[in-house]
């Protein structure tokens, strides 16, 4: 994958952290929450990884929290930035998955900003993202329900993170997405056409 990257041009590699349930039957594969000794494993692990993506391809890791998985909410992204070398890890910050992992976008790049390399541009259903996290309905079933929708249906407000990720005055790349999988052909051309006037109208 890195060379593929590597030979596409693109300067970014981004990273999704194993998933603790299974994406569809909720199966436990590894525990919700890491020890101590586990935290220390999974950050050296993702140091290594960068250095040596660096190294053999010239590119540059950037690691996506993700629901059901050890890297998602305010407190264990935190945490993790804490822990790893910046010159080496930094974030894909998808604004959708860290809304439904119950974190504040605009906080995460008022607070780590330096930290952030990539965007993903997304929102969720807060109706449907509620009777998930009261179910505990994992992540692949949530996506069926809906619970990523179409700008500016949902959460976090675009505009507010796209003119927080601007006083960064980085080069910072963006890409705009909706989960929504299983799905006819002809649906997602016709939301990304809306999607990108209502982002013109924020600014973007």
């Amino acid at each position: 994958m890195a060379g593929l990257t590597q030979a596409m041009g693109a300067r970014h590699l981004v990273v999704i952290p194993s998933f603790w349930r299974d994406d569809k039957t909720a199966e436990l594969i590894e525990p919700p929450q890491l020890t101590a000794e586990q935290w220390r494993d999974l950050s050296t692990g993702m140091e290594r990884l960068g250095r040596q993506v660096r190294e053999r391809f010239g590119l540059d890791i950037v690691v996506h929290p993700h629901a059901d998985t050890h890297i998602d909410g305010e407190e264990n992204v935190a945490r993790f930035l804490d822990s790893t070398d910046s010159d080496v890890v930094n974030l894909c910050l998808d604004t959708g998955h860290y809304a439904y992992c119950g974190g504040d976008s605009v906080k995460l790049i008022e607070t780590y900003g330096e930290r952030i390399g990539y965007l993903h541009l997304k929102q969720v259903d807060p109706e449907i993202l509620a009777d998930v996290v009261k179910n505990e309905v994992p992540f692949g079933p949530a996506v069926q329900r809906g619970v990523m929708c179409e700008p500016p249906n949902g959460i976090p407000a675009l505009e507010p993170v796209l003119t927080a990720a601007q006083k960064l005055n980085v080069d910072l790349f963006a890409i705009v997405e909706q989960d929504m999988y299983p799905c006819p052909p002809d649906k997602p051309f016709p939301i990304a056409q809306r999607t990108r006037r209502f982002l013109r109208s924020c600014g973007a």
